[in-house]
């Protein structure tokens, strides 16, 4: 199991093919190195399928499998000395298990399902870390400056782009070096607001620039759009997004689109890019020609196609593109004393919104072992919840926790169900018409939560190792599967993945 901590990913456990390891690893973002951690205190057992998170400046673990299933309960202080620990519990323990999924929110670490040794488990629990007064929902403040985006109220500054007047705040757009260089010059409208005119870009395109400003986000669905946004950064001198679209045409590079990629950034003068473009369709020229974009390209700009023809014989495939990082370094966590995670607290299992109050083992006063309930049909949350499953995958986004895949014992399956925790409720998640088809089911994938987005990536089928990228957007509810790259990583499942900034980690 993997998390992420204060720009580095820390890996516990595992297999090796040959034994369980009980070693904890560490690859540091900035420098793109692993070392090795050490640690004091009572390392846990070795062990592989368990599961990891962040609390506060501590990683915690719970189960997994040595050859039998475990339930016990560490943490690992990251801040000042790193030292093991088991959290200190009052009561109760969910049954040993393996294969299940653990989150951590509002202060609490939630498991569901997982594999006990005889049967796949259905059963949600709860472990507060800490108490709380009352419920906080995730910040809005991010959502909220996004629709400050062209809006009227309180804007100091009009952009004219292709025509379209654009209002906007000049606190945001200070953050570019140059766009409001010659704001105090220009002519002002009947509000007093200076009036700013751009040239060579589209409307839409400036748009979505002046919302990375706001927001510090930016949603890609197409190389193109990078390609477009990218002389935007750079004429304004946004050093950050120049390389975010820099990053996102190169990985998107697939047969199909080659072509365009490499016409567009000769267009655009992105000479990075279209070195990465050029060797790409040299080193799979017999694919690419027969595409429609390589015959396009032969009628707009045969000059590229001639440079294509004469580079065929030089091994320009190989040619090293530097990697431009775009990495951006989180706020460091403030200095605290260590705190005992945990002391006091107890396992509760996780009630739905016509159970009521959560309950700490027993089911209505009655004392049912833990497998035995698991195991056992639930009628009032049976209809709804996911059900019996171990090998799935599970994310939280605003304010709920979203289930995809798994394996029943039986079969795969493919369902996407999300608990929603302002309402204690299941439901299955809405998928527009608009989407593509879903991933088909699998198990032992991973999934992870970034721009708005669940990722799924690779698993087992049921036939073979898969190595899809599907992404579900929250926004639109739709889903997209992502084309396999020559960056794209290998057949795989069983692996660990992490999010970190804008960027998704695999591991093994």
């Amino acid at each position: 199991s993997c998390v992420t901590y204060d720009r580095k990913m820390y890996l516990f456990g595992g297999h090796d093919g040959s034994r369980h390891i009980q070693t904890t690893h560490v690859f540091h973002f900035e420098t793109e190195t692993w070392s090795s951690l050490s640690v004091e205190g009572p390392v846990p057992l070795p062990r592989d399928s368990h599961v990891a998170l962040v609390y506060q400046h501590s990683m915690v673990i719970f189960g997994g499998s040595n050859g039998n299933a475990l339930n016990d309960f560490h943490y690992l202080n990251l801040q000042g000395r790193n030292v093991w620990k088991p959290v200190i519990t009052d009561g109760w323990f969910p049954c040993a298990r393996f294969c299940h999924i653990g989150v951590e929110y509002d202060n609490s670490m939630y498991l569901y399902g997982g594999y006990d040794g005889e049967t796949r488990l259905k059963d949600f629990h709860r472990f507060k870390f800490a108490p709380s007064m009352c419920f906080v929902q995730r910040s809005t403040l991010v959502d909220e400056l996004g629709k400050c985006v062209g809006n009227e109220e309180m804007s100091d500054v009009v952009f004219v782009v292709g025509g379209v007047h654009i209002p906007a705040h000049r606190v945001f757009c200070a953050r570019s070096s140059n766009l409001l260089k010659d704001v105090d010059n220009c002519s002002r409208d009947s509000d007093g607001r200076s009036i700013v005119h751009i040239d060579n870009f589209h409307p839409e395109v400036f748009q979505a620039f002046l919302g990375y400003l706001y927001t510090d986000k930016i949603s890609f669905s197409q190389p193109g759009v990078a390609l477009e946004l990218f002389p935007l950064a750079k004429q304004f001198g946004v050093d950050r997004l120049r390389k975010i679209c820099l990053n996102f045409a190169a990985s998107a590079l697939t047969v199909e689109n080659a072509a365009v990629v490499f016409q567009q950034s000769d267009q655009h003068g992105v000479t990075e890019l279209r070195n990465r473009a050029l060797g790409f369709i040299l080193q799979n020229f017999d694919m690419i020609s027969k595409t429609k974009a390589f015959e396009d390209m032969g009628r707009t700009n045969v000059d590229l196609v001639f440079e294509v023809l004469h580079n065929r014989g030089e091994d320009k495939s190989s040619e090293v593109i530097p990697e431009v990082s775009c990495a951006i370094p989180s706020p460091c966590p403030a200095v605290v004393e260590e705190a005992t995670i945990g002391r006091g607290r107890r396992w509760r299992t996780v009630s739905l919104a016509h159970s009521g109050a959560e309950s700490d083992g027993s089911e209505e006063g009655r004392l049912v072992s833990p497998s035995r309930r698991a195991a056992t049909d639930q009628p009032e949350a049976a209809e709804i919840a996911p059900g019996k499953r171990s090998l799935h995958a599970m994310a939280v986004y605003d304010d709920a926790l979203y289930v995809f895949g798994g394996y029943t014992g039986e079969r795969r399956v493919g369902d996407f169900c999300k608990f929603s925790f302002v309402t204690r409720t299941w439901s299955n998640v809405q998928v527009s018409k608009e989407s593509e088809p879903p991933p088909a089911a699998r198990d032992r994938h991973t999934a992870v939560v970034l721009d708005h987005r669940f990722w799924v990536f690779a698993g087992y089928d049921g036939r073979s190792r898969i190595n899809q990228l599907h992404a579900f957007s929250f926004k639109r509810g739709c889903w997209k599967q992502y084309p396999v790259t020559m960056n794209t990583p290998s057949v795989r499942h069983s692996h660990s993945a992490a999010a970190c900034a804008d960027k998704m980690f695999v591991f093994g």
